[in-house]
């Protein structure tokens, strides 16, 4: 015995659901002194190849190490003979310094010992390792070592500032490099030879203090700021075609700058002064650094952290400050799904048996899965009428199909759902006729429930009289599923 069956579906409306976030309360800034290994003269460079490693060198040759972010420092063994300004580690493995003898230094240990690798007039400044392998060291005289093979060579090129000092310099790649006189101009080098030529002169931004400051940090190629007198900074994004002058919020000189990204910076010099814009410059917050002398070099420790170094010996720690709060609208667009039966079925059910001379009732299970994606919580029902059971001209009474208890009910494997809350009482009559009868509901969900996918398990009973005539009994079975209990 077989039937066939028919299915509905309602489509139901759109919703909108919007909520209010809110980021975590902003963290102040802060400087905090640390226990200096150093004697107290002036730290002139520093240099961080990562958020918990640094390197401090003194004007004096000696350097000092941190491997836990400033918590201790620890002094190096081996001192070198001439006053230091320049530093750079572009690994945790290698450092170059330069000397006002002309020499370049470098270590593979964070400073513990160093070995020369190159020697020679003139004086040497600041220098910039964009690379293990490249690095530029600027002199007194204009004249630029560079190195290509990880500091075994420093050929010495041409002069190409027109005799003009350098004093610090600063590469966001191999071969992009801006460094600036103490007179206040700056020459930027953007070719893979080295050619370098004037972007800025002394009169479209401050001087520059002292040959052992750090006053220039580029964080990308077309970003670049120069700190100098009266708490100046100028400030360039189009790659030194065009500069402004931008107000710090303090007016003593800068002594040093460190840019993280293009929008974050700080700044030290002079009376115990900082300097610090998460947005690229348009504001400033001041912070005093706590040190009874000025600082003479800082850099970034990771994007939320920057090490400075004194003029009398002594690191300081900078916790930058975390953006502040905002209120974020949110929205949630869902819309509406259908409602309908899913999962192939209902199905075809069958019933059989062999006739033996008794009344017997046949059993048959047959799971109906209603997925609920309306999202209106209306709940649902499902009817359902059938035709007489027939094979030639003989029939099975119309009263014959039945369900006597309540269907089982459970959510779709591995789903959630809102279990319908049923309103039929059982026993169920399928109704049944030549021509298929009105409908009536064999289940239902009410409002507020039935939401989700679940599958509805009703146990069929068909009533087969002793006197039945043997034959194969056909019935079509229309089931509809409609919103609303």
């Amino acid at each position: 015995m077989s039937r066939a069956l028919r299915r509905s579906a309602l489509v139901l409306a759109t919703i909108c659901l919007t909520a209010l976030a809110l980021l975590p309360v902003a963290a102040q800034a802060a400087w905090t002194g640390q226990t200096s290994a150093l004697t107290a003269v002036i730290i002139p460079g520093v240099s961080c190849p990562t958020s918990t490693t640094c390197v401090q060198q003194n004007t004096v040759g000696k350097s000092q190490y941190t491997t836990n972010g400033g918590t201790t420092w620890t002094a190096s063994a081996a001192d070198l003979t001439d006053s230091t300004w320049g530093l750079d580690c572009p690994s945790t493995t290698l450092c170059f310094a330069t000397g006002d003898n002309g020499n370049i230094y470098k270590s593979t240990n964070l400073g513990v010992s160093w070995t020369t690798v190159s020697t020679g007039t003139p004086a040497l400044y600041g220098i910039a390792c964009p690379s293990t392998s490249v690095c530029y060291a600027v002199s007194g005289t204009g004249a630029i070592r560079k190195t290509t093979d990880g500091g075994a060579t420093w050929p010495i090129g041409s002069t190409q500032t027109g005799g003009a000092g350098l004093y610090s310099v600063s590469c966001p790649s191999t071969t992009v490099c801006y460094a600036i006189t103490a007179a206040g101009a700056i020459y930027k080098k953007q070719a893979a030879n080295d050619t370098w030529s004037s972007v800025a002169t002394s009169a479209q931004i401050s001087d520059v203090i002292s040959p052992y400051t750090h006053g220039i940090s580029c964080p990308s190629l077309s970003v670049c700021y120069v700190g100098g007198t009266d708490g100046t900074i100028a400030k360039t994004s189009d790659g030194g075609a065009n500069w402004s002058n931008l107000t710090s919020g303090t007016t003593p000189d800068i002594y040093a700058i460190s840019c993280a990204s293009d929008t974050r910076c700080i700044a030290v010099g002079v009376a115990n002064q900082s300097s610090f814009t998460d947005n690229g410059g348009s504001s400033w917050t001041t912070e005093n650094t706590g040190s009874a002398a000025a600082m003479y070099s800082v850099t970034w420790a990771g994007g939320s952290t920057a090490i400075a170094g004194d003029a009398i010996g002594k690191p300081y720690k900078y916790a930058a400050p975390q953006p502040p709060d905002a209120d974020v609208a949110v929205s949630a667009t869902l819309n509406a799904g259908t409602l309908s039966f899913i999962d192939g079925t209902p199905g075809n059910v069958t019933f059989s048996t062999s006739l033996n001379g008794a009344n017997q009732v046949l059993t048959a299970t047959q799971p109906l899965t209603v997925g609920d994606a309306t999202g209106s919580g209306a709940g649902w029902s499902i009817a359902a009428t059938s035709t007489t059971f027939t094979t030639g001209s003989r029939n099975l009474s119309n009263t014959a199909t039945t369900v006597t208890t309540a269907p089982s009910l459970a959510c779709k494997a591995s789903t959630t759902c809102t279990l319908a809350t049923n309103a039929v009482t059982y026993p169920f009559t399928l109704p049944a006729a030549a021509s298929a009868p009105t409908a009536q509901k064999l289940y239902t969900a009410a409002a507020g429930t039935g939401m989700g996918a679940q599958t509805v398990t009703p146990t069929w009973r068909l009533s087969v009289p002793a006197t039945t005539y043997a034959g194969a009994y056909t019935s079509t079975w229309t089931f509809t599923l409609t919103s609303g209990p």
